[in-house]
């Protein structure tokens, strides 16, 4: 008896199924860590900057090698590429379990953000592939809701396993849920189509990442180690250089990451940087609220994994919100209400204090959800609609790798500001003409 799986009316929705399940695997194993930082940083004996580390770290590989990734997928196979992926992002899940400091763990998350680099782009295309024209709306549709749904349970589940067997059992149970991720693909999945082999840009990546991770070091750690002093000022350099050569790189060589077309236009440069700057908004509050709650309020990690459901919440049920309010008021109005809706929220979010109720702080992040939920829908949209149909394709990988850039930034400049905020506390409050860290407002008695 045929198997329903090569039937090919059933194939295409049970490959999106095996996608489904890889997807969500690395999705909920990535958003597991949530609740859990404050414990890491507490176990360790780590401060905030080394911290923000397990973030950048992960963030900048996804980011600047997702480009890459897509071009191996077209060259050598979606499958192999997929599936390796998960493969790498389980090795990192295992090395991070057993990991004996914040640098082994920070190396582990690097390895998890290279796997998942692979997953998100060869799974896209494979839904393009797989699927007609016609159908590939619906099937984008129920991948994007599965991947949304997992950060809002990642946090509430990661919180609850901290609370019962420690930080590590977060790794044991992404270990577990990534093997399923593997079998899946692997056994379900056909070989798909493949271009001739013709080369990638391994060189502008290159350029690229060095550059990122210049600046991400610097933000992060220029604090610590001397805004002037000679490493700085050699990672400063760096990350000029190595700009310089990315952009005169990409100018010239066959098979660009980047569409040099698309970086001279205004227009895309404002979209992108618009969603870039949100990206700062999102991850940076994301990274400081758990410490918050849990070193300044006393919830434990599941307290904390629960209390930001409605951040997610919010961002899951706006995203459909964003789509359909940019086809009625347009793209310019609607990515500006969910801009000042973003703002409202951060400035709520700016006057949290020891005392501050639960109510306020859901209700500004909440809010922030609400922002992001109806801001990014639109700007995609006007990505896409600004260029060709035969270069949609760069123009949205080129969007997609600037916007994720923005949670590494900030992270790291959230977490330096937050450090230096309560290095500046902590000597003002050892002057008895200075204010006292129960004194400073805002924010400062919240993070003291």
């Amino acid at each position: 008896m045929k198997s329903p799986i090569m039937n090919e009316n059933n194939y295409k929705w049970w490959g999106l199924t095996a996608l489904l399940i890889g997807t969500f695997a690395v999705s909920l194993g990535l958003s597991l860590l949530f609740p859990a930082m404050p414990v890491i940083m507490a176990d360790f004996g780590a401060t905030v900057s080394d911290v923000a580390w397990l973030s950048i770290a992960y963030a900048l590989a996804f980011a600047a090698l997702q480009p890459v990734m897509g071009r191996l997928s077209d060259l050598y196979g979606r499958r192999r590429l997929f599936v390796g992926g998960m493969l790498t992002f389980l090795l990192g899940s295992g090395v991070a379990a057993a990991s004996w400091d914040i640098l082994s763990m920070s190396g582990a998350r690097f390895v998890q953000g290279i796997g998942a680099a692979a997953i998100f782009p060869a799974g896209m295309a494979y839904i393009g592939e797989m699927f007609p024209r016609e159908e590939r709306g619906k099937a984008m549709g129920i991948w994007g809701i599965a991947s949304g749904a997992a950060p809002a349970i990642g946090p509430l589940l990661g919180g609850y396993l901290v609370d019962w067997g420690g930080w590590r059992s977060l790794y044991y149970f992404s270990v577990l849920i990534g093997l399923i991720g593997v079998l899946a693909p692997w056994f379900i999945l056909r070989p798909s189509k493949t271009e001739k082999p013709s080369g990638f840009d391994l060189v502008g990546s290159a350029w690229l990442f060095a550059g990122v991770g210049s600046i991400l070091v610097v933000l992060n750690e220029g604090r610590n180690w001397g805004w002037t002093s000679p490493i700085i000022i050699g990672l400063l350099v760096t990350f000029g250089v190595c700009l310089i050569a990315f952009l005169i790189h990409e100018g010239r060589t066959d098979h660009p990451i980047a569409d040099m077309d698309l970086l001279q236009s205004p227009f895309f440069l404002l979209l992108a940087g618009t969603a870039f700057v949100s990206f700062i908004a999102l991850q940076g509050a994301m990274f400081l609220i758990p410490f918050f709650w849990q070193n300044v309020q006393g919830y434990t990690p599941g307290n904390t994994g629960a209390m930001v459901v409605p951040l997610f919440v919010a961002m899951a049920v706006c995203s459909m919100l964003g789509g359909t309010l940019a086809d009625r008021l347009g793209i310019r109005w609607t990515a500006a209400l969910g801009m000042l809706t973003k703002t409202l929220a951060l400035l709520l979010l700016g006057f949290l204090v020891i005392d501050t109720p639960y109510w306020y702080t859901g209700l500004a992040l909440g809010l922030l959800g609400v922002g992001m939920g109806i801001a990014l829908p639109p700007l995609s949209k006007a990505i896409i609609g600004a260029v060709p149909p035969q270069t949609m394709g760069a123009a949205s990988g080129m969007f997609s790798m600037v916007r994720n850039l923005g949670g590494p930034f900030g992270v790291a400049i959230l977490s330096s500001v937050f450090a230096a905020r309560v290095a500046d506390l902590a000597t003002a409050a050892l002057d008895d003409s200075g204010p006292t860290l129960g004194q400073f407002h805002p924010c400062g008695p919240a993070f003291a």
